[in-house]
């Protein structure tokens, strides 16, 4: 082994930091560079970054280095590194020697091995063939996937296509195209309610024939062409037929004995889609078959309510004539003549037409009030005032005119509806208001004209509820003659009271003149009639009630003015308690007429009158001592003591008897017992109140 001095060293010296990384051709340096060149700087800042980042490992190497440890503290300072090195050489021959022969052992082993792992590699390389042959595959199924995408897409496009056209065409079919039953219906099948959905249908067809007509993508082709020639074909046909069909149900309206209106709502309605059709595709055939209507129902309505007015006429009886008025004195002629013809005899100022009957109920429940039905009415022997003919004649003209109409708007819609009703009932109105133009110019019935007014203010709102106006003109007419006659007539009454003011009529007796009673019932049947059905015409009503009362105060006072004091009193009192009584006995209250003008007046007056009466009943047996007590109380006498005495002496013993025949002179005065009652007891009261007086004189 050689000496230390000779061996060559197992370290080379380790070369600085500065040593590896100074020299510039040092390979860090070129990586350096070639990255900074890939960075795209620029020389000047290519080499200031190199030399920056040679700094910086710099630093960081010799920081590593100093914590290195030398071979003196590795080995330790008295260690001899040779020794070191021939042991460690040995030791590491040992190692080898021992890793041959293990290695030649297993070599068996390793023979086995390498045999495994070369047949490993061809299965892998036989695996990696297939899994290439399988990439190719996917690859091509991944294609074949790209080209049926793009199939699907395409055919799901067309199939949409398909689908709207496949829509459009079966819309066009449908609403188009038409088979060999639905022409063999239109052009030979009977003419009933599954004709009427044929031609609702076909209606169908055309318009939607005439839609594709204006659209671009159908307008040209041949199919719509041909169809529609096929169409307007098949709706001249129906056309035709129509005509003829519609004409024929209209005149068998002409066969006697037709209820019109049971025909229309049973079976002329159900051909409505058929006079729609005519009306929408041959205008000229539907006027056609308009003006044989018209002409049909104008002739048969006309006679129907002609000859139903002339039944109800025959039905009426006159209620009052022109000597039936307030005014008008008695005497002979008329008594012969009211037993003669039977006319003025009940109703004419009163609506109380005796056996139960009130001419005022036709208006109570005048909505469900029936028409008169003449035959039958024949048959029973009625007869019934004019208000009542009016009402039923009316009530059948609103109703003829609300069910036409209504027929009309459907049967005819898309034509003048109201032009058809003008046409058909101008004539039949303009006939039924000359026959009450003819019986107003001779009534003088005054309540059966009020009534008339409220029939007629009834009517009126009948059809405005019905939303129906062609009697509009017809009502206001009514009602303009109606107000004017009312005026009339009742100017008359005013009249006839005026007349008689200025006659000498006076009263023969203290009863109630007839006058009277007229002009009360008149009075209370009057504002009954006000109070319960008032209509627009009612101020013109009162102020004429008003002057009526004005004139009738006047006439009474007039005719009890030659009746002696006594009799007149008691003529008053007896007018005036009638006329309370009457407008009471209508069914009206005290409390409800305390209101009224009339019942207030007549009340102050009948009172006036009753005092009047007490003081003279009592004056003509007790004037001595009535005197002496007036007297007395209005100043302060002494009188003698003898002649009170005797005042005293008389009144007590003929009061009994004085009383018994102020009650029996009462009873006589007044027939009425009710008034007759309550006088008496006014005129014992003020008997009592006298003797009352009297005793306080004498205590005084």
């Amino acid at each position: 082994m050689s000496t230390t001095e000779d061996a060559t060293p197992l370290v080379s010296p380790i070369a600085s930091p500065s040593e590896l990384l100074g020299s510039p051709h040092s390979p860090l340096i070129n990586v350096l560079r070639s990255q900074r060149h890939a960075a795209g700087l620029s020389d000047q800042e290519e080499e200031q970054g190199v030399t920056t980042e040679l700094n910086d490992r710099l630093v960081d190497m010799e920081g590593a280095l100093s914590q290195l440890e030398t071979p003196e503290e590795m080995f330790g300072t008295n260690s001899d590194v040779s020794e070191y090195c021939e042991r460690t050489g040995a030791e590491l021959k040992t190692e080898m020697d021992a890793y041959i022969q293990d290695f030649v052992s297993e070599a068996d082993n390793m023979d086995k091995l390498s045999l495994q792992v070369k047949t490993c590699q061809q299965i892998l390389d036989t695996m990696s063939n297939l899994l290439d042959g399988f990439r190719h595959d996917l690859g091509e199924v991944s294609r074949d996937i790209d080209v049926m995408q793009k199939a699907s897409r395409s055919m799901k496009t067309s199939l949409k296509n398909r689908k709207i056209l496949g829509d459009e065409m079966t819309i066009y079919i449908r609403h188009i195209a038409v088979d060999s039953h639905f022409i063999a219906q239109i052009c030979d099948g009977d003419i009933n309610e599954s004709y009427q959905e044929a031609l609702l249908t076909l209606k169908k067809k055309i318009q939607t024939a005439a839609i594709l007509s204006t659209q671009p993508n159908t307008s040209k082709t041949a199919s719509l062409e041909y169809m529609q020639a096929v169409l307007d074909k098949l709706k001249i046909k129906a056309i035709a037929r129509i005509r003829e069909f519609l004409l024929y149900r209209v005149f068998s309206l002409r066969k006697p004995k037709t209820n019109v209106q049971i025909i229309q709502q049973t079976i002329l309605i159900k051909y409505k889609a058929s006079s729609l059709f005519l009306i929408q595709y041959g205008p000229t055939f539907a006027e056609e078959v308009k003006a044989v209507y018209i002409e049909t129902l104008s002739a048969i309505l006309g006679y129907y309510i002609k000859n139903y007015q002339s039944s109800l006429l025959k039905l009426q009886y006159d209620v009052a004539t022109k000597y039936d008025l307030i005014g008008v004195q008695e005497n002979s002629f008329t008594q012969i003549r009211r037993k003669t013809f039977g006319v003025g005899n009940s109703g004419v100022f009163s609506t109380n037409l005796g056996d139960a009957k009130d001419r005022s109920s036709l208006l109570k429940n005048i909505a469900n009030v029936p028409a008169i039905i003449p035959h039958i009415a024949m048959e029973g022997g009625n007869k019934y005032p004019y208000e009542a003919v009016f009402h039923s004649l009316n009530q059948m003209l609103t109703d003829t005119v609300s069910s036409e109409f209504l027929f009309d708007c459907e049967f005819f819609a898309g034509l003048d509806v109201n032009a058809i009703t003008i046409s058909i009932f101008d004539k039949i109105v303009a006939n039924v208001q000359t026959e009450f133009e003819t019986y107003l110019t001779n009534c003088y019935d005054i309540l059966g004209i009020y009534i008339m007014m409220s029939v007629n203010h009834h009517n009126r709102k009948k059809m405005i509820s019905r939303r129906i106006n062609y009697l509009d003109n017809y009502l206001d007419k009514v009602d303009t003659l109606l107000a004017n006659r009312f005026k009339l007539v009742f100017q008359m009454n005013i009249d006839s009271v005026k007349k008689t003011l200025a006659t000498n009529l006076s009263a023969s007796d203290n009863r109630p003149h007839y006058i009277t009673r007229r002009y009360a019932e008149l009075l209370s049947s009057m504002s009954s009639l006000v109070q319960n059905h008032p209509n627009p015409h009612v101020d013109m009503i009162l102020s004429h009630l008003v002057i009526l009362r004005n004139y009738m105060e006047a006439l009474i006072a007039k005719l009890g003015l030659p009746l002696a004091k006594k009799d007149r009193t008691v003529f008053l009192i007896s007018n005036y308690d009638l006329i309370l009584d009457i407008l009471q006995t209508e069914g009206e209250k005290e409390k409800d007429l305390a209101d009224r003008d009339e019942y207030k007046s007549f009340k102050l007056m009948h009172s006036t009158e009753v005092r009047s009466f007490v003081e003279e009943e009592l004056n003509s047996y007790y004037e001595p001592f009535i005197s002496f007590v007036k007297k007395n109380e209005k100043e302060i006498i002494s009188p003698q003591a003898s002649a009170v005495e005797r005042l005293g002496k008389d009144f007590s013993s003929s009061f009994r008897s004085v009383i018994d025949q102020i009650s029996s002179d009462v009873m006589n005065y007044f027939s009425n017992f009710r008034t007759g009652t309550e006088i008496l007891s006014q005129v014992l009261t003020q008997l009592a109140l006298y003797y009352s007086r009297f005793e306080d004189i004498m205590k005084s």
